[in-house]
């Protein structure tokens, strides 16, 4: 995981910050290629916003992963997890 600690300090780490994005945002894209891969092949619903369940995935990911370095349990962040999948494509039809 990309590491999201510089966006506190990005203006006096400015070109940290920028490189970090760029990672972010390369990363958002190999997930909705892969997402984009899934409705090609049917595992996922052609009305999928594929765009839109990357960043969502990322979103949920980032803030697991702050919430990981301020002490929250490995169980407290299943918990968070499985309800991030419950608004997965087809769990309950909400992610669209």
């Amino acid at each position: 995981m990309t590491s999201n600690t510089v966006l506190q300090h990005a203006q006096k780490t400015a070109s940290v910050a920028k490189t970090v994005a760029a990672r972010r945002g390369l990363g958002l894209k190999a997930i909705a290629a892969r997402f984009d891969r899934a409705v090609a092949k049917g595992e996922l619903g052609p009305e999928t916003d594929t765009e839109a369940l990357a960043r969502f995935h990322g979103a949920v990911v980032q803030g697991m992963s702050a919430q990981a370095c301020d002490g929250a349990s490995r169980a407290t962040l299943k918990r968070v997890a499985d309800i991030a999948l419950s608004a997965w494509p087809g769990a309950s039809g909400s992610a669209r």
